[in-house]
């Protein structure tokens, strides 16, 4: 029984890792700017100048590479 239940442990480690790398592969996916989806004039809020948008994504994360929004993204995630 021992056995069994670290069996299921080890195979649940590379499959949670697996689900979190498709998400948020399919949200890198959606078409547009994280950003400008979120602060566009369709959704009633505030439309930032260039700077601002800029500034925004950098103090996101959104200018690094993908693997490094990745590790973020997932620390974020499992933080909360």
């Amino acid at each position: 029984m021992q056995q069994y239940i670290i069996r299921r442990v080890l195979l649940a480690i590379p499959t949670i890792i697996g689900i979190t790398i498709l998400i948020f592969m399919v949200l890198r996916v959606l078409p547009g700017d994280p950003l400008e989806q979120v602060f566009s004039e369709e959704q009633g809020l505030m439309v930032l100048s260039d700077e601002e948008l800029a500034y925004a994504r950098k103090t996101l994360g959104l200018d690094k590479p993908l693997y490094l929004q990745y590790l973020i993204w997932t620390g974020q995630f499992f933080a909360i």
